[in-house]
């Protein structure tokens, strides 16, 4: 709420108190973004720090959040990290540092295809995420392939009737009106 009203930094105070509250409570010592971040909670924060300017700080926290969950899991490519991974992807995306979003999601992608299979929601929502990444750097080609891929493998799952399978089938001509329009 305090957000929506533009009260950013009190929103912040209250958000960072209520990660010391809950640190106090579980017997954290971690520094209180890391905690955030360790919590799930890693996406607001790093809506406070964007709408505060503070870029390099939200790309630190993110990073961070990678480290520590491969260090947690002892697993480089667990869902937690991934999900973090795809996180930072979207985030340098959304910065205009594109090769390297492009090079965070493919291998979230890739990582789940393998782990979780092509067909998986997560990877679905991975791959949407590379094909409008690839529509946003001009990689036409790449991003077509992608969106026919998911729109295909949402009709096999779901059926013609199945929702996702019918939103994502709607917003493919928009999709490929936009890489390919006429006039």
């Amino acid at each position: 709420l305090l957000l929506m009203q533009g009260k950013i930094s009190e929103a912040e105070a209250v958000y960072q108190q209520s990660v010391s509250a809950q640190n106090e409570v579980l017997h954290v010592s971690e520094d209180p973004k890391a905690a955030a971040a360790r919590e799930g909670r890693v996406e607001f924060l790093i809506i406070l720090l964007r709408l505060r300017g503070e870029l390099c700080e939200a790309e630190r926290v993110l990073r961070q959040e990678i480290a520590l969950s491969k260090r947690r899991h002892h697993d480089d490519h667990h869902h937690e990290t991934l999900r973090a991974m795809d996180s930072l992807g979207k985030f340098l995306g959304t910065q205009g540092r594109l090769s390297e979003a492009e090079e965070v999601l493919s291998e979230v992608v890739r990582v789940r295809q393998q782990r979780l299979g092509s067909k998986h929601r997560d990877t679905l929502l991975s791959t949407l995420t590379l094909a409008t990444l690839f529509r946003d750097s001009g990689k036409e080609t790449e991003a077509e392939s992608l969106f026919r891929e998911i729109v295909a493998t949402r009709r096999h799952l779901g059926g013609p009737e199945d929702k996702d399978a019918l939103v994502v089938t709607n917003v493919l001509p928009i999709l490929l009106r936009e890489l390919w329009p006429i006039g």
